[in-house]
């Protein structure tokens, strides 16, 4: 597991740069990178909220980095009896790997917020 959360973590410059991206999607006429910024984190809800966490991944670069748990991507019809919860905002225009920036993502990989922590001690 220690394994897992080094290897899988969001820095503060990834997230600036996913949310940046959905900015660019999602933004409404004359509205700022702050005011967006605001109302995804006020208006998102959980599914977007996991989305920001996930990086798409194509399946060679998931063959060459095999320590990354890689949940394969799979469209299917909802059950009717289910609740299906949707995104409140757009996530992707494409999937194209977030590796290596070519290919079409076979894959998604879960990350964890990098986290500092301080001791007194």
């Amino acid at each position: 597991m220690e394994n897992l959360l080094r290897g899988q973590r969001l820095s503060e410059r990834e997230i600036e740069y996913k949310l940046n991206r959905l900015y660019e999607l999602n933004k409404k006429d004359n509205e700022s990178k702050h005011e967006f910024k605001k109302r995804f984190f006020l208006e998102g809800n959980e599914l977007d909220f996991l989305l920001l966490m996930y990086k798409p991944i194509c399946r060679d670069c998931a063959e060459r980095n095999q320590h990354l748990i890689v949940e394969e991507i799979n469209f299917n019809e909802p059950n009717p009896d289910e609740d299906i919860i949707e995104p409140n905002f757009r996530h992707w225009s494409d999937l194209i790997c977030e590796y290596c920036k070519k290919k079409n993502a076979y894959g998604l990989v879960f990350h964890v917020l990098e986290m500092r922590t301080y001791s007194k001690f």
